[in-house]
């Protein structure tokens, strides 16, 4: 049976972390929005969420970020993702045909688009640290590497 689901944020704010989901260390996000999912043929409303219904009104999620030095629970969740999806590619499982483990295989790396630029940690070929775009020479656990150096402008969509 297909649904179709209907949602709306109608903010998403950052917050410090006193206001984080248990195991990430890092930040928050709390978003207020909504959503409803339909049975198309009946129109009878499946299943609905609101942000306002939580205990603090507000929906907190984790910060999501892949960088271990950030935020190591985050990280994990996102290494074990990625595990799984490479795997079900290439033997079957997760709704992928078993008959995925006959087909040629080939591992290819592509280069995704930047959305802008971003606080880095560059080296000389003496392996001497450079200044970052933003004029710092950041350490490697710097918080701020990998956040975008201008965040107004920065292509968060794609």
């Amino acid at each position: 049976m297909a649904w179709i689901a209907r949602t709306g944020v109608t903010s998403l704010s950052f917050q410090g972390p006193a206001q984080v989901a248990p195991r990430c260390r890092e930040r928050g996000n709390i978003a207020d929005g909504w959503s409803i999912t339909t049975d198309p043929a009946s129109k009878e409303v499946v299943r609905s969420y609101r942000s306002e219904d939580e205990p603090s009104g507000r929906l907190l999620t984790t910060c999501g970020n892949r960088r271990a030095s950030r935020c190591p629970a985050c990280s994990r969740v996102y290494a074990a993702d990625t595990y799984h999806l490479i795997k079900a590619g290439l033997s079957g499982g997760k709704n992928v045909a078993e008959t995925v483990r006959d087909h040629p295989r080939a591992f290819v790396t592509l280069t995704a688009p930047s959305f802008g630029p971003v606080h880095n940690r560059t080296t000389t070929d003496a392996g001497q640290p450079r200044p970052c775009a933003c004029g710092t020479t950041h350490t490697e656990e710097a918080p701020e590497l990998g956040t975008p150096l201008n965040p107004t402008t920065y292509d968060y969509t794609g």
